[in-house]
């Protein structure tokens, strides 16, 4: 049997391989005239389903089991800024509308993940995204 260690690495390594292949099929889907609104859904049916795993597997991990609401934002965050910029990329979305897009996912994604947003939760999440932008790949879309 997995430790709880074992467990809480292969479901992020999950979560992350669903991601990279969600960044890198978007475009490619979009070109072949696939409707990227479901993908994205997709997308948040997959972060639902890994919240509900990790609070199963909870109980079994040591004190805090590493997931604390910093993490959790900070993994919105990434997910959400991506997001928003890939759709930016495939003009699904105006640029100038990316953090407004990015902060509407995370307020959704922490909502699923049963954090409550209050004005230090608030301050969090945007430097999350903040940090997030500044952790994309170099493009010229970016102004941020």
């Amino acid at each position: 049997m997995l430790s709880p260690t074992e467990i809480m690495l292969v479901v992020l390594l999950s979560v992350a391989v669903v991601l990279i292949a969600v960044f890198v099929a978007v475009p490619q889907f979009k070109r072949k005239g696939v409707d990227v609104d479901g993908v994205i859904d997709l997308t948040k049916r997959v972060i639902a389903q890994a919240n509900k795993t990790m609070d199963t597997i909870r109980p079994f991990l040591p004190e805090g089991g590493g997931l604390d609401v910093f993490a959790k934002i900070t993994a919105a965050a990434t997910v959400a800024v991506g997001n928003a910029e890939k759709l930016a990329q495939i003009g699904q979305l105006p640029a100038d509308q990316r953090e407004d897009e990015a902060r509407k996912y995370m307020f959704d994604a922490l909502a699923l993940a049963g954090i409550e947003i209050t004005p230090e939760i608030d301050r969090l999440i945007d430097g999350a995204i903040v940090n997030a932008v500044r952790l994309l790949p170099k493009t010229n879309m970016m102004d941020a």
